[in-house]
């Protein structure tokens, strides 16, 4: 077994044997072929215009090509889970409507006999593979049907394609993660700016991730906003210790504020050092928020009691 399961990782024969659907319509589909190309030659033998038979002959050897493909890639081990599968099934659906095209043309002769039968009996065989082949590509991967056709393969090919599968899953990349608040969809990307508990999170609003022709809505002003305020037993008043007025005024802006709203972090945020506006919360933290409408920086509360400006585009108000 591990021998067999070694071999399944490259080109070999024994990923078509130890896939029981492949390898019985494979062989279903050359009978179907070889039948249906000797009634070809037949057919050609006896009409008058042997230029009657070219689409029919087109599709005979196409048809063939169509086959060979799908045996190299049985034997690669990338029939269904590869990055061909979706070229083969439309492949297979062109090849099917022209051989049903040439199919009208033959029945509708008169003379040919045994020959019209061996044509139909073959082309009929073949095309009921093929629409198998394209149900079965174009399924999803973990849906009842292919489970259904993939049920009696050996183990080794089972779990050569599951990995595979995975490969080609992990190749896509995980899914965007959606924003709390619109942006500017014309942004430059930039790293990670949280503490790495929240994936990357997006560019906090006003900073280096602003939109590209200048700062739409910048981050408040010292004399809007007040400065975090960390939480202890010390009132806010004395924490600040304005040295003028307008620093009292920032110090009773903190008092006058309504956090009528609630939030939850969406990522984790790190806290600039060089603004004391800012302050640092962690993914999934529930915050009081006020007036958040029409700014892309809020005032925040945290259940600390620290308080200070926070990017919209890191949250999602509850409320």
């Amino acid at each position: 077994m591990a021998s067999s399961m070694k071999a399944a990782g490259g080109f070999t024969p024994a990923n078509l044997w130890g896939s029981l659907f492949l390898l019985v319509t494979a062989a279903t589909a050359f009978i179907g072929w070889l039948v249906s190309f000797i009634g070809l030659i037949i057919i050609t033998t006896k009409v008058d215009n042997a230029n009657g038979t070219s689409v029919g002959w087109f599709t005979s050897l196409f048809s063939l090509t169509l086959l060979a493909a799908t045996l190299v890639l049985v034997m690669m081990g990338n029939f269904n889970p590869g990055p061909y599968r979706w070229t083969l099934a439309h492949a297979l659906v062109f090849d099917s409507v022209l051989t049903v095209t040439f199919m009208e043309k033959v029945t509708s002769a008169k003379g040919l006999g045994v020959a019209v039968g061996l044509y139909l009996f073959g082309t009929i065989l073949l095309l009921i593979v093929q629409l198998l082949w394209v149900v079965y590509l174009t399924a999803e991967q973990d849906s009842p049907l292919t489970r259904a056709l993939e049920r009696y393969d050996a183990p080794y090919v089972a779990e050569a394609r599951a990995l595979k599968r995975r490969t080609m899953l992990s190749m896509a990349g995980p899914p965007q993660l959606p924003f709390a608040a619109p942006v500017s969809p014309i942004t430059i990307p930039m790293p990670n700016h949280g503490n790495g508990n929240g994936g990357v999170p997006p560019m906090p609003n006003g900073g280096l991730g602003q939109p590209m022709f200048g700062n739409l809505e910048a981050k408040p002003s010292q004399t809007h906003l007040a400065p975090a305020v960390e939480a202890s037993g010390i009132p806010a008043a004395q924490q600040q210790q304005p040295a003028n007025d307008a620093g009292s005024e920032v110090g009773s802006s903190v008092e006058s504020l309504v956090f009528a709203y609630r939030a939850k972090a969406l990522f984790a945020y790190a806290a600039n050092p060089e603004d004391p506006q800012e302050v640092s919360f962690d993914k999934d933290e529930i915050m009081d928020i006020a007036n958040p409408h029409g700014n892309r920086w809020w005032q925040a509360r945290r259940a600390n009691g620290q308080v200070g400006i926070v990017p919209s585009n890191y949250l999602q108000l509850l409320q």
